[in-house]
């Protein structure tokens, strides 16, 4: 599995496959270098600080093993917003919003792009299902668990490349 997105593929229908089964997932991050693929499990996190701490394994392992591709995997929930005043104004964690979806979030970065998909979580008593797969267009994550590997800065070099004419 050499290709971005016969990887995805992959690690999208072994989280249908784990959730289907489980119903639900707990976050873990695949990170690939030149020549390996890396598994890092996170636990069930339950406080701000596992959080960090799953973040920071994340990041340190990035630099260290010089990653170049990373898939992370987690529960999330998961708000559309007007503006982006909106968020940055309110202040509120995304799950404060009544207007929330529970969702599996699936990040894949480089150094060159981060994609954020999503599979909205369906529960209906004791019912749960997963929806279709979403990219979301235009979007950028924010947190803890973005900017591994990718920078906004880029965006500013390729728009420089473009206006340059360079590819």
């Amino acid at each position: 599995m050499n290709d971005s997105q016969d990887k995805l593929n992959f690690i999208i229908n072994k989280t249908r496959e784990v959730f289907e089964k489980d119903k639900f997932i707990s976050p873990i991050a695949f990170l690939s270098n030149k020549t390996d693929m890396i598994l890092i499990p996170g636990l069930e996190f339950s406080d701000e600080s596992s959080k960090d701490l799953f973040a920071n394994i994340i990041q340190k392992t990035c630099q260290e093993k010089k990653i170049i591709e990373l898939f992370l995997i987690t529960e999330s929930w998961f708000k559309e917003f007007k503006k982006e005043e909106d968020f940055e104004l309110n202040g509120k964690a995304v799950s404060e919003y009544e207007d929330k979806k529970e969702v599996i979030m699936i990040t894949h970065e480089t150094k060159l792009s981060n994609d954020l998909y999503f599979i909205p979580i369906l529960r209906n008593g004791d019912d749960v299902k997963l929806g279709e797969l979403e990219k979301m267009k235009g979007a950028s994550g924010r947190g803890r668990f973005t900017g591994f590997l990718y920078s906004e800065d880029i965006e500013n070099v390729k728009h420089w490349g473009k206006l340059n004419g360079i590819k």
